[in-house]
């Protein structure tokens, strides 16, 4: 009877230690499932913040160049018109003029304008933004085989929530990026109407007047100074990134919507 007893006890064992591996088991797979799971929601989430920072800096880089092939040329005429006008040394439309856009810059804008293809400065890759960053993968550490255990399915899914965390804060960066390109796109928009305004202003005054200085009254020379001083505005607003060659967020972008906005109410007032 002895032997009954001992061969019921182990077997008892082994069916509750099989019992007890298939418990683990179940709880590590329905880890490792909220591991994938929690993957495929960081993926997602980071996906879906990098296009729509795409789309913001296409837009931008998009408007940079429509400017630079619309208004900025026009406006390299009238200011090779201004040049000609026989303003003296004292004037402060010729000290303007000597500071504004020296040969090269009107060389570089003029080629820009007529190829209409070479790269502004928010055509940057947004992927080096997510330069180093590692979210995918993690997965790789799954098997379907005997080696699957509880202790590695909390390993995993301990990693698969700082890849979330880390998504979360690449979004957040992310959304900077959007917020400061539409804001600066925004910017351009409200500028370039200025712009062309006071670019018509400009040539209806120069066909009015003629080259001679004497011809000018105050208002006419502000005009074109005003003309002037918006070109300069844009240049720079143009030639500011969103986003740095190292793939970071410029940091210079909120101070040049800071300056740009004010410039705008002030310039609203003489166009």
């Amino acid at each position: 009877m002895l032997p009954l007893i001992i061969a019921g006890s182990a077997l008892g064992y082994t069916f509750y230690k099989t019992d007890k591996a298939m418990q683990m088991d179940s709880k590590a797979q329905r880890k490792y499932a909220k591991a994938m799971t929690r993957q495929l929601e960081a993926e997602a989430l980071l996906k879906e913040k990098k296009e729509n920072a795409d789309i913001a800096l296409t837009k931008v880089a998009n408007r940079k160049r429509a400017i630079v092939a619309t208004s900025m040329y026009q406006f390299l005429d009238v200011y090779e018109r201004i040049i000609k006008i026989d303003f003296q040394e004292s004037d402060e439309i010729k000290k303007l003029n000597a500071i504004t856009l020296i040969p090269e810059e009107v060389a570089h804008i003029k080629s820009i304008a007529q190829t209409a293809v070479k790269p502004m400065s928010d055509t940057e890759i947004l992927g080096t933004l997510l330069k180093g960053v590692i979210i995918f993968g993690i997965g790789n550490g799954i098997e379907e085989d005997s080696k699957r255990n509880l202790k590695a399915a909390n390993a995993q899914l301990r990693m698969a929530e700082v890849a979330y965390k880390e998504a979360e804060a690449i979004g957040v960066s992310l959304d900077t990026v959007v917020d400061r390109a539409n804001a600066l796109a925004g910017l351009l928009a409200r500028l370039n109407l200025l712009f062309m305004r006071s670019i018509q202003h400009t040539t209806e005054i120069i066909d009015r007047n003629g080259y001679s200085r004497t011809a000018y009254n105050q208002d006419d020379r502000k005009a074109l100074m005003t003309c002037i001083n918006i070109a300069s505005t844009m240049k720079k607003i143009i030639d500011e990134p969103v986003i740095t060659p190292n793939g970071e967020l410029a940091v210079e972008t909120a101070k040049t919507l800071e300056i740009g906005n004010n410039f705008i109410k002030q310039v609203e007032q003489l166009v």
